[in-house]
């Protein structure tokens, strides 16, 4: 192998790491933005439980509400807004 084959593989060589760097780099910008979109979802996801479970816990507690409104265990609780006035 003479000395011009030689630098010639070398370059070569140079340009094929160079190009692999660059790619390495637009592959890890992009695994950074997906993680970041996937934090974004992980929130968005754990917002709509919570909110999920608050309704359903006052859900519940209007259940209640009313069942002790209907055998008159509390007094003073006229209804929901919106339902029909109660018949006096």
């Amino acid at each position: 192998m003479n000395r011009t084959m030689f630098f010639h593989i070398l370059v070569q060589c140079r340009q094929a790491v160079s190009a692999a760097q660059q790619e390495e780099a637009g592959a890890a910008s992009q695994v950074e933005k997906l993680n970041q979109a996937l934090q974004d979802v992980r929130g968005k996801v754990q917002q709509r439980r919570a909110d999920s479970q608050a309704q359903t816990s006052q859900g519940t507690l209007v259940k209640a509400l009313m069942a002790a409104k209907s055998s008159k265990e509390i007094p003073g609780i006229l209804g929901r807004l919106g339902e029909d006035t109660p018949s006096a």
